[in-house]
């Protein structure tokens, strides 16, 4: 799994409200931060994806919502290389997230996951070719694509969301059998969190 960020570099959800991106590319983002914050990274590389996503998808909005400038060539390369890595980052989800289906044994929920799975591919293709069309935009001032963008990434970060949900019940029910819990290695635990 690719890291998100470096020990050196801030998270963007650790950044100061008044520094942190406020659009709704961000607040999808936000969203999967707080679905996978309920849960232990610990046995559980989904919740590690998706979190790296998340923490991806937060840099890209951050990106977006800068104004171009004199490092115009710089951002447009980081938005393109930022919608790469959450592309690869998207495969890794499906993968993981299939393998879970595979073990499942409640049709329904298999059915579910896999539809997800399914989505997810398309999805996030398609946020590299529109987060290369917004970045080639002559003008900054694209609000078509701006548009695109945005919806793509909350389409993405929704369906991930989602995933991670169906593939914590999918987990459980499969974990009814003890076997599969064991070849699964996955452990759905949820973070105690203490009052302030």
């Amino acid at each position: 799994v690719v890291e998100a960020h470096s020990a050196a570099e801030m998270s963007v959800f650790e950044a100061p409200a008044v520094e942190q991106p406020h659009g709704p590319m961000f607040v999808a983002a936000k969203a999967l931060k707080t679905e996978t914050d309920r849960w232990s990274e610990k046995d559980n590389p989904i919740i590690t994806t998706a979190k790296g996503m998340a923490e991806l998808m937060g840099k890209m909005a951050q990106i977006s919502e800068q104004r171009r400038g004199p490092k115009e060539a710089a951002q447009v390369s980081n938005i393109i290389l930022t919608a790469k890595d959450i592309a690869e980052q998207a495969k890794t989800v499906v993968k993981q997230a299939r393998d879970v289906a595979k073990n499942c044994s409640d049709k329904r929920l298999k059915a579910d996951l896999v539809y997800l799975c399914d989505r997810i591919p398309t999805i996030s293709t398609q946020l590299k070719i529109i987060s290369s069309v917004k970045a080639a935009a002559v003008s900054g001032d694209n609000r078509e694509a701006d548009a695109m963008l945005v919806k793509n990434a909350q389409n993405l970060m929704d369906t991930v969301q989602r995933t991670v949900r169906a593939c914590e019940a999918a987990s459980i029910k499969q974990f009814a059998v003890v076997a599969n819990a064991m070849a699964m290695g996955i452990r759905w635990k949820r973070k105690a969190f203490k009052a302030a």
